[in-house]
């Protein structure tokens, strides 16, 4: 008798690119400065991830790719980016640039 696999849940487009470009959960805690348990939670859905977080994970590993297509399970169809990043914007407070 086989056993099915429970379904993956989460940012799954995250998740194949990951995957594909062997990026660990590790390396991505990293960047965020947070565990890799945190970072595992963030990425099933299981806990909230906040916008600042998203960019940094778009910006550091995957440049080529926009936020919506890494979260699109994040955005109904209706919902743009600048719609998302105004509910958001209370968890994204950008730090100041010092320019030399």
């Amino acid at each position: 008798m086989s056993r099915k696999k429970a379904p993956i849940k989460g940012f799954l487009t995250l998740q194949k690119e990951m995957a594909r470009k062997r990026i660990t959960f590790i390396e991505i805690a990293h960047e965020l400065n947070i565990s890799e348990s945190a970072v595992r939670a963030k990425i099933r859905m299981a806990s909230p991830l906040k916008l600042n977080e998203a960019i940094i994970i778009q910006h550091v590993f995957f440049p080529r790719y926009n936020l919506e297509f890494l979260f699109s399970e994040a955005f109904s169809p209706e919902d743009t980016l600048r719609e998302r990043i105004q509910r958001d914007a209370t968890y994204f407070k950008p730090k100041k640039l010092h320019i030399l």
